[in-house]
């Protein structure tokens, strides 16, 4: 069993990737600003972007750093209450960093960097016992100017794809599978999926497939709120860059190969993505000969072998 990101790191894709970066449309806007040196990992950046955005764009503080507050909760499970003691003399304790964040001025600013450093308490515990804590977190005056920019220009971002209809997704109850049984999104618009990166790079094979598995896994879980998009895209505030993929283009083959091979649902035709007219309005597909001999094998097969087409609740 794999989380998302998990799972990329098995497959081995084919040259270029499923979908190719290039095949995303790259429309970069100029701010005039330009980022300097950091001296926090890029990982704590990324995430204080994400969740200073979503504050500064109306979430409740608790809201905002959730899995903050959850890693910090299971650090303490895991250490007891005098490490919640300790941390709280030096006002690292997850309460106190987050009474300090009121905007994007620079005691916020580093209060969300020291706080996001919780977050692998419940994403990776085991990482977490070398990764730096809160107390040796502590951004200088480039680091905290690079954030405070990039949020600034993720609203802007919104203010021009927006609004946002849905605010971190999941896919249950039907999209996971025995191979692929964790991982969630960012944010979806009325017609886009989207995926924030702050990579100094463009997006890569990994990034790409990564999306393409949420869009699928989306179609497979039986939540409406993905039923009419239309678009993959990026934002990366680092690099001011909006990259975007209509899902028309993705081929039919490549869907297939995603959901037999990489995440492994049953391979019978009741649990695939129908493709039909009603398929987004983007998909047709020709009923021939070969489709219906196909489908008349795929049946007898069933009716031959019924434990190979179980589907996972069956068992």
């Amino acid at each position: 069993m794999s989380s998302v990101t998990g799972r990329i790191k098995e497959i081995k894709q084919p040259y270029g990737g499923y979908i190719r970066p290039s095949q995303f449309e790259e429309i970069i806007y100029n701010d005039g600003k330009v980022l300097g040196e950091e001296n926090v990992h890029a990982s704590v950046i990324g995430m204080a972007v994400d969740y200073l955005t979503r504050f500064m764009m109306g979430a409740t503080i608790d809201e905002a750093f959730k899995i903050s507050k959850k890693g910090y909760e299971f650090r303490v499970l895991k250490g007891g209450k005098n490490i919640q003691k300790k941390d709280k003399k030096k006002n690292i304790d997850i309460d106190s960093l987050l009474k300090h964040i009121s905007g994007l001025d620079n005691e916020s600013i580093t209060a969300a960097c020291k706080a996001v450093t919780y977050d692998v308490w419940y994403r990776n515990p085991m990482a977490a016992i070398l990764a730096k804590g809160a107390e040796e977190t502590n951004p200088d005056k480039s680091t905290i100017n690079n954030i405070r920019i990039m949020v600034e220009r993720s609203i802007a971002f919104w203010g021009k794809y927006g609004p946002i209809t849905v605010d971190g997704f999941d896919f249950e109850p039907n999209g996971y599978t025995e191979t692929v049984d964790t991982g969630d999104g960012d944010y979806l618009t009325e017609d886009t999926m989207w995926d924030f990166k702050v990579s100094r790079q463009k997006p890569t094979s990994k990034h790409t497939l990564q999306l393409l598995m949420y869009w699928i896994m989306g179609q497979h879980s039986g939540k409406a709120e993905f039923k009419n998009i239309k678009k993959l895209g990026f934002f990366n505030p680092r690099r001011n860059a909006v990259y975007i993929f209509p899902v028309e283009l993705i081929p039919e083959k490549t869907i297939r190969t995603i959901e037999d091979e990489v995440i492994c649902y049953n391979r019978s035709f009741g649990d695939r993505i129908p493709i039909t007219d009603d398929f987004l309005n983007l998909k047709v597909i020709t009923i021939t000969d070969d489709y219906i001999n196909l489908k008349d094998r795929i049946l007898k097969e069933r009716i031959r072998h019924p434990r190979m087409y179980r589907r996972p609740h069956d068992h």
